[in-house]
């Protein structure tokens, strides 16, 4: 498949008055053809059947919240894709990958998530890696479009280092996940990812890093979740975020491609027009999530070395072990209700807000909380502190993978007196961040590298 270049043809001048140009969130004008191609990557092992639910009962509230609120041409301009996954024979003899297409019909995407089951898994890490390369290479995405995937993942993929992996070299086929990402990046397909908590953090040592990590490869961002009732929201308030961030690469395209490819350092030039857009005050949706992990010398090193490295092969040679369970912050330890605790099945089985939504309360959920435009330059995507944490104990080896639950603990109410923990919106609108168009800007030259045309190809 050939993604034909994004690179705009006439940018907008950065210092125009902010009377001019007040604003780029919701404005359908600064996009040619806004449309948007949505992919859902989900995870459909055992212990996911909460999210699978939820996804199948808002589905139609997600595709009308966001038509409504991107302002799409049309009911055929947002098409959804399914991408499900479990994990390679042996040690699941279901399936490996299930492509459910693109389609614009709500009813055929409701009833492709209806088909699905959440059963099987085996060892911990699943088929990620071979889901990411279905969604690449098998999905016909629309040129013009904005493209974004969603996944959905309680577990890492094969080849990052955990404990009792049975592919732990990776994916049997050979495929990597830092190269496919890589590759999304380049054809201009946005990768956020949900991390279902606290199974990811508390069963393995190094996926919290590593997602970090991929969802900066590919100019996107990673959303911890506890609460399967606000996967809605976090799907919402993402392509909300996603299309503001299309409009910003129409506007800032050609500058940032001329100064980075002068020689400029791309950070430079973020932080040069983020100053820029503040004087006019532009703004933009934020996705309202909040940050719980704690965050170490050992966490940074580990995502430095992910985005950095070409292979698996090599980012394994070089990560630090991080302790598992030690990752969330005081606060929301004890808080999450997704968790696995049986065995693994046997193989073969002052802003504006956006609207809310009924029933998407509940105690226990992390998403929610505006944070996305804070944090000094440092930090990546929008994730904060959220203050002092008492230091992780002393590591002593991974443990092994955790066990599997087909169904949740109950949420456990807020402490009394204790501030809500949960906000039930999906985005805010706010002035636009340095890290937005830090995203922007990298997004913009991975789309303007000589080897793009290349990785939409497939070479």
């Amino acid at each position: 498949m050939h993604i034909a270049d994004p690179a705009p043809q006439a940018g907008v001048d950065v210092g125009t008055d902010a009377a001019e140009q007040p604003t780029i969130s919701g404005d359908p004008e600064t996009v040619e053809n806004n449309m948007l191609d949505l992919c859902f990557i989900m995870d459909a092992t055992g212990s996911m059947g909460q999210y699978i639910s939820s996804a199948t009962r808002n589905i139609h509230d997600i595709s009308s919240t966001i038509a409504q609120s991107s302002k799409l041409a049309s009911p055929e301009a947002l098409r959804i894709g399914l991408i499900a996954y479990r994990d390679h024979p042996p040690q699941d003899r279901t399936y490996v990958t299930k492509n459910f297409g693109f389609t614009s019909s709500l009813p055929t995407v409701h009833a492709n998530l209806s088909s699905l089951r959440a059963a099987g898994g085996g060892d911990g890490p699943e088929a990620v890696t071979a889901a990411l390369r279905a969604a690449l290479e098998d999905l016909e995405w629309r040129p013009n479009a904005s493209k974004m995937a969603v996944l959905v993942a309680d577990a890492p993929p094969h080849g990052i280092g955990e404990r009792l992996d049975g592919f732990s070299n990776g994916d049997p086929d050979g495929h990597d996940p830092l190269q496919i990402v890589r590759r999304m990046s380049m054809m201009g397909i946005t990768l956020f990812i949900v991390a279902c908590e606290p199974a990811l953090s508390s069963g393995y040592a190094h996926a919290t890093d590593f997602y970090k990590a991929l969802a900066e490869l590919g100019s996107g961002l990673m959303l911890p979740l506890t609460d399967a009732g606000l996967l809605a929201n976090v799907i919402i308030g993402s392509a909300l975020e996603q299309m503001d961030m299309e409009r910003l690469i129409e506007e800032l395209g050609e500058t940032v491609a001329a100064r980075a490819a002068a020689g400029e350092d791309v950070d430079a030039v973020a932080r040069d027009l983020h100053e820029r857009m503040e004087r006019r005050g532009v703004s933009t949706n934020h996705v309202a999530f909040e940050d719980i992990y704690v965050d170490t010398d050992d966490a940074r090193h580990n995502r430095d070395v992910w985005t950095s490295s070409t292979s698996l092969a090599f980012g394994r040679r070089a990560t630090r072990v991080a302790a598992p369970g030690a990752r969330l912050t005081p606060a929301y330890v004890g808080g999450a209700t997704h968790a696995r605790t049986s065995p693994p099945a046997p193989s073969g089985g002052g802003a504006r807000r956006t609207p809310t939504f009924g029933g998407f309360g509940g105690g226990g959920g992390l998403f929610g909380a505006a944070t996305g435009s804070a944090g000094p330059p440092s930090t990546f995507g929008g994730f904060v502190s959220l203050g002092s944490a008492t230091p992780p104990p002393a590591y002593s080896g991974p443990p092994p993978p955790p066990a599997r639950s087909a169904a949740p603990a109950p949420p456990e109410p807020p402490a009394p007196g204790a501030a809500p923990r949960v906000g039930h919106t999906p985005s805010v609108v706010s002035p636009v961040s340095y890290h937005q168009v830090r995203r922007v800007a990298r997004s913009v030259v991975s789309r303007s590298s000589p080897l793009a045309d290349a990785a939409g190809r497939g070479e």
